[in-house]
Parts: C-alpha cells; sequence; structure tokens
C-alpha cells in the first residue's frame, strides 16, 4: 500500500513537471539544479574520504578497485548459493526488458491515437486511485484460494492478457482508446507485488537481503537502459502497416514469454515451496489467535461463575 501510495506522490509530480516543463523550461532546470546540487552536498558529507580520520581508518586502505572485486565476490557467492536469487534475478531481468516498452507508451498513444498529453493524463488518472482501491484484491484471493494458487494463476495471466490485447491496440471503444483500457483491465492484479514480496522474503537469507535489493535496482538500470533504446528504435510514429506499429509491443510479449525457461528450470518449483510455507504461516497464525480467542472466552465464564 505505501508502495502505491508513494507512486501516486510521484506520479502527480511527474505531471507537474512535464507540464512546467512546457510552459517555463528554465525554472524546470533551475530546480533540477539546486535539487542535485543539494543531494550531492548531502553525499559529500557522508562519504568516508570527507570524514576525520578516526571514522575512515576501517576503508582508508581499500582502493575502488579491491572494493568492486569484494563486492563482485559477495554477488557471486550470492548467485552461486541460493538458487531463488539466481533465478530472480533471470526474472527481473526479462520483466524490466519487456516493461521497457512502456517507455514508447505515451508518444505511441498520441502518434496512432491522436491523443494529447493532457488526454493521455486525464484517461489515465483515474487507474491510479483505482490501483491503489484494487490492492486488497490479490489477498483477499490468497485468503481463499491459497497462495500458490494465485501466484501461479497471476503469472500467467499477465502473460497471457498482454499477448491477447495486441490485436485490439489500434481499437477505439466509445472513443476509449483500448491500449489505455488494457491498464484498468489489469487493475485488480495491482497487489501482486505484495505476494512476490512475502515470497522473496521466504527465500532469500536476511544477509543476503539489501544485495539482492541492489543486484535488482543494478538489473533494472542496465535492462532498461538497453530496452529503452530498443523499443525506441522500433516504435515508429509514422507506420501504415499494423505489424510495424504494433512491433514495440509484440516484442515485449515474446520477451516476456521467456522468463517461462526459468519457470520451468526451479523458480516455479521455489516459489511453491515458499507458498506452502506462507499459507502454513497463515495457518499457524489463524490456530494461534483462535486459542488465544478460547482462552479469554473460558477466563471469562470463570469470572462470571
Amino acid at each position: 500500500f505505501l508502495s502505491m501510495f508513494l507512486g501516486m506522490l510521484f506520479f502527480f509530480q511527474v505531471m507537474v513537471i512535464q507540464h512546467r516543463q512546457i510552459t517555463e523550461f528554465r525554472m524546470v532546470w533551475g530546480v533540477i539544479l539546486v535539487a542535485t546540487l543539494a543531494v550531492e552536498g548531502m553525499l559529500i558529507a557522508q562519504f568516508p574520504e570527507t570524514q576525520d580520520l578516526s571514522k575512515r581508518k576501517s576503508v582508508e586502505n581499500l582502493t575502488l578497485k579491491a572494493i568492486v572485486l569484494d563486492e563482485g565476490k559477495i554477488f557471486k557467492k550470492m548467485v552461486e548459493e541460493n538458487q531463488y536469487i539466481k533465478l530472480g534475478l533471470v526474472e527481473a531481468g526479462i520483466g524490466y526488458l519487456s516493461g521497457a516498452c512502456l517507455v514508447i507508451f505515451t508518444p505511441w498513444c498520441m502518434a496512432h491515437h491522436g491523443l494529447s498529453q493532457f488526454q493521455m493524463l486525464v484517461y489515465m488518472l483515474p487507474q491510479v486511485f483505482l490501483g491503489i482501491a484494487a490492492h486488497p484484491i490479490i489477498p483477499g484471493l490468497v485468503k481463499k484460494f491459497g497462495h500458490k494458487r494465485v501466484w501461479n494463476n497471476v503469472y500467467f495471466l499477465e502473460r497471457i492478457l498482454d499477448t491477447v490485447f495486441l490485436p485490439m491496440m489500434l481499437v477505439n471503444i466509445n472513443g476509449f482508446p483500448f491500449p489505455l483500457l488494457t491498464a484498468y483491465i489489469k487493475t485488480p492484479l495491482s497487489g501482486i507485488g505484495s505476494l512476490r514480496e512475502a515470497i522473496a522474503a521466504k527465500r532469500v537469507p536476511a544477509e543476503y537481503g539489501a544485495k539482492y535489493a541492489a543486484a535488482h535496482q543494478l538489473i533494472n538500470f542496465l535492462v532498461s537502459s538497453v530496452g529503452a533504446m530498443l523499443f525506441t528504435q522500433l516504435f515508429d510514429a509514422e507506420a501504415k502497416s499494423v505489424f510495424v506499429i504494433l512491433l514495440p509491443f509484440i516484442v515485449g510479449s515474446i520477451v516476456r514469454w521467456l522468463s517461462l525457461w526459468s519457470y520451468y528450470n526451479g523458480f516455479r518449483d521455489i516459489c511453491w515451496e515458499a507458498c506452502d510455507d506462507l499459507t502454513a504461516d497463515e495457518k499457524a497464525k489463524e490456530e494461534k489467535e483462535a486459542a488465544e480467542k478460547e482462552k479469554a472466552k473460558t477466563e471469562e465464564e470463570k469470572k462470571e461463575d
């Protein structure tokens, strides 16, 4: 829920910046410059090299090369020891690469559906609030059908929807572009992130938690950069052929299906085991709460007697 709330805040900030970028370009970059200098100042204040000798004795003998090599050894050990981490990073890389097609989503809709940037904002703004409201749906389904069933079905449903929707990307339904409608159709799945995080917490040891998160960020940065270049090259705002128009999303869908390699090479089984553990934990928690209620009820009856 917190991530959805923060995402909404950043969404508004991005819209404001884009608006100001159009109306007052100098102000935008002036604010960016001030913010960058402020962040740089805070970082300098925390760098070991800027501190007094007593605070940097532990790192004064380490070179940049030594630090990089040491970090590399830790990451290598982490990947070799934990199968979930290895396959999870593969899954993440494929997901970030396929998701990079969203870089061209706005200009694509503007080019092939004749929308303005303001219209895109008006169409998509309600989905932000609906996403927050729909967040409890997945946890509710988990309670009813179990962690394993929900995780597995959503895993395939996301990929199937992306593929099934491809032929309808150029359709308008009563003036509403279908590509924007797909975001609303997928809104009930917005809470799946909490289940994925719970599975990761079960399979990533505490000592590797920070390193695993850092590896995700690094892969996201590298793969998304490559993906952005790829999909901007595939995007043609003046294309006439349906295949060429849809090519970025076709490639994105194909890339996402490549994750089946890791799915059937151990990732599924590891996640299913984690789901079973989560279900067992939930059951134990419910039994404990029921026992405590029964105990409280019994004590209350004794007091009344």
